[in-house]
Formats: C-alpha cells, sequence, structure tokens
C-alpha cells in the first residue's frame, strides 16, 4: 500500500483506535506494538514498542504477548476494522487446553487473528 494504515479513517476515526476501541468491552488488557518512530493516537490500550524495529509481525506478536498481563491473548493486526467480535469469543471459548487457536475455512476471518496462551512465545 505504501503508506501507514493505523491513522488511516474509519467511521470518524483512525483505524488503529476503531479497532481498540472495538475489542475494549472484550478484554480487560489492551496492549498495541508499536515501531519506535510511529505515531499513534491517544488510545485506550499499553503502547509497547519493538525492541528491534522492523523485524515484522511476528517479532510483533511476540512483544505484545510478552508485555501481556493476561493469561490468554487474542491478537490481531491493525488492519482489521470489520474484525468479527463473534469470532473473537468464539476462538477464546474454544481455546480449552491448546496454546494456539487460529481460525481458518471462511473468507470471512481474519488472515492474521490468533487466541494464544501468552506462555507459548517462551521457546
Amino acid at each position: 500500500m505504501g503508506t501507514a494504515k493505523c491513522p488511516l479513517p474509519v467511521d470518524g476515526e483512525p483505524l488503529i483506535a476503531h479497532l481498540v476501541r472495538r475489542l475494549a468491552s472484550s478484554f480487560n488488557d489492551k496492549v498495541v506494538v508499536a515501531a519506535p518512530e510511529q505515531d499513534l493516537p491517544p488510545l485506550l490500550a499499553r503502547i509497547v514498542g519493538d525492541e528491534l524495529p522492523h523485524q515484522g509481525p511476528a517479532a510483533g506478536i511476540f512483544y505484545g504477548l510478552r508485555a501481556a498481563a493476561d493469561e490468554v491473548s487474542f491478537v490481531t493486526a491493525c488492519d482489521a476494522p470489520f474484525l468479527n467480535l463473534a469470532l473473537t469469543g468464539g476462538l477464546l471459548s474454544r481455546l480449552g487446553d491448546a496454546d494456539v487457536g487460529v481460525p481458518f475455512g471462511r473468507s470471512d476471518y481474519s488472515r492474521c487473528t490468533l487466541c494464544t496462551e501468552n506462555q507459548c512465545y517462551r521457546f
């Protein structure tokens, strides 16, 4: 796309603020991972910086899980303004003893969505 997605407007607010607001009622601990030079609007979330910038989404997931206070986390990319909130609840309710839950099989599921027990990043 060639430009940052986080500040793009969705329903009159920056995309990242829209996503955080939509998820706020479902989660106590909200963590946003940002590059050191990334300019973010005020968010109802903790901001965590990449320790090694520009290492990609996997590194961002690592930093977010490490900072998370809750035992289980829901992870999504910032460019998911139409995230299916029923999907988030469904993943969480079905996680059980699994370390990771990932939706598959339907085109409306976000390709960058997962639910994970936070301990699984320690390998």
